[in-house]
């Protein structure tokens, strides 16, 4: 089992630390949250084929950076990733490329990359 907490006491001591980390014991789990954040919300590698698998059946809309639809892709179709963010909601979104010499933002959920 990982250990989600570290024993204050082992850390040297510097004025004023007490009084910011508590009593004994500091969750390194914030660390950990944000550090998984910054990988997930990393660029993806250019060379990151995907296939759109919309499970709705339906096509998926390809958006400019405002939110204004320009196109959609089948499913099937294969997009090359440029990279990827998150919206003010935290749903992942996919900057891609495909076939036809377009560019745009995808809902990355309904992409899947080999």
């Amino acid at each position: 089992m990982i250990d989600r907490f570290w024993d204050a006491e082992r850390r040297p001591r510097r004025a004023g630390v007490e009084g910011l980390i508590g009593s004994k014991r500091v969750c390194r789990t914030t660390l950990a949250s944000a550090i998984l954040l910054t990988i997930s919300l990393a660029p993806a590698s250019a060379s990151q084929r995907c296939m759109v698998t919309d499970p709705t059946g339906t096509r998926l809309n390809v958006r400019r950076f405002d939110g204004k639809v320009i196109g959609a892709l089948h499913n099937g179709e294969i997009v090359r990733v440029l990279r990827t963010s998150a919206d003010r909601h935290g749903k992942p979104w996919a900057y891609v490329a495909y076939e036809t010499n377009g560019e745009g933002w995808v809902y990355r959920e309904f992409i899947s990359c080999f």
